[in-house]
C-alpha cells in the first residue's frame, strides 16, 4: 500500500497574504472556515514531528504498518509526464484552465473513468 498526502496543511495565518492571493482587500471572509496549526497546538511543530504525526495518524487509521519509501519507476515517469504536459502547460498554468493530455488515463492502474 501506498500513501500520498496530498493537501494543504496549514501552519500559520498570514491575513495580507491569503486575502491578496485571492484579490480580496482583506481575509474577512475566509478567516471562519480556516483553523491552523499554531492556532489548535499552541505553536508551529517542527517538520519531523509533523511527519511523524501524520505517519503515526494514517498508520493508525488504516491499520497498517508503514514504511517510508519512494515512488516506483512508473510512478517516477507518471510524475514527471504529468508535470510537463499538464502542470507545466501554459493554459494550466496561466489561464487555470484544466488541461488533460491523456497521462491521467494511461496512469497505471486507472481506467477511463478515473477509477
Amino acid at each position: 500500500m501506498a500513501i500520498l498526502q496530498h493537501g494543504s496543511l496549514l501552519l500559520d495565518w498570514d491575513s495580507q497574504l491569503q486575502a491578496g492571493a485571492l484579490g480580496l482587500s482583506s481575509d474577512q471572509s475566509l478567516r471562519p472556515a480556516v483553523v491552523t496549526l499554531s492556532e489548535v497546538l499552541g505553536h508551529i511543530p517542527p517538520w519531523e514531528e509533523l511527519v511523524a504525526a501524520l505517519a503515526a495518524g494514517f498508520a493508525a487509521t488504516l491499520e497498517a504498518e508503514l514504511h517510508p519509501g519512494g515512488l516506483s519507476e512508473d510512478e517516477l515517469g507518471l510524475a514527471q509526464r504529468l508535470a510537463r504536459e499538464v502542470y507545466g502547460h501554459p493554459r494550466f498554468v496561466k489561464e487555470r484552465e484544466h488541461v488533460m493530455t491523456g497521462a491521467w488515463e494511461q496512469a497505471p492502474g486507472r481506467d477511463a473513468t478515473g477509477g
